[in-house]
């Protein structure tokens, strides 16, 4: 849907994000609450970077009303806070492996020694996984992301491969936004600039 976006809300910083209090959040009642078209659980995903740092102008330079601002979602009372806006992709498709523009200013940080996760399209533009997700699969766990490539039924052209960072990289936004992939276990790629 043209000129379509989306409100972003995460709980880091916020203490726990509880299984029971994620599965309490009904996406209905969350729409009509912020008259929004719909509401995508985007959850439960963890960091696989080292450390993340908000860049001047923060997570956007045009940031949505209510930036920052702590919200409480669902009966158990699960506290999200609202961080940024997402462009989904053209023509509304939000498949795996479409790309999304998210409005920040951020640098992921990667040490040296660090195990990463990457995807290479058919044009040669590579993403680095920035979160995994028991979205899809509850039960998939960090050390199982050395295999992923076994799982994942990557389109045509593109590539998956793991490798350990020889060097510190920081990953950066282009003009405060990031390109953003997920495969279909829901877990989110960074573009490299």
């Amino acid at each position: 849907m043209r000129g379509a976006r989306g409100s972003q809300y995460v709980g880091q910083g916020l203490g726990d994000c509880p299984q029971d209090a994620w599965d309490a959040i009904d996406p209905q009642a969350v729409a009509a609450e912020f008259g929004a078209l719909t509401t995508i659980m985007n959850g439960l995903r963890y960091w696989v970077l080292d450390e993340v740092e908000i860049g001047e102008g923060g997570f956007s330079d045009n940031p949505p009303p209510g930036i920052g601002e702590i919200f409480t979602f669902g009966d158990l009372g699960l506290e999200l806070r609202l961080v940024t806006s997402t462009i989904p992709p053209s023509g509304g498709n939000r498949g795996p492996y479409s790309v999304s523009s998210v409005l920040r200013n951020t640098i992921f940080h990667f040490v040296a020694g660090r195990r990463v996760y990457e995807l290479e399209n058919r044009e040669g533009q590579r993403h680095l996984m920035q979160t995994f997700a028991q979205t899809v699969d509850p039960d998939q766990q960090l050390h199982d992301l050395v295999r992923l490539d076994d799982r994942l039924e990557l389109p045509g052209g593109w590539q998956f491969r793991t490798y350990i960072m020889e060097e510190p990289f920081e990953l950066l936004t282009v003009d405060g936004t990031a390109e953003v992939v997920q495969d279909e276990l829901s877990n989110t790629y960074q573009r490299i600039p």
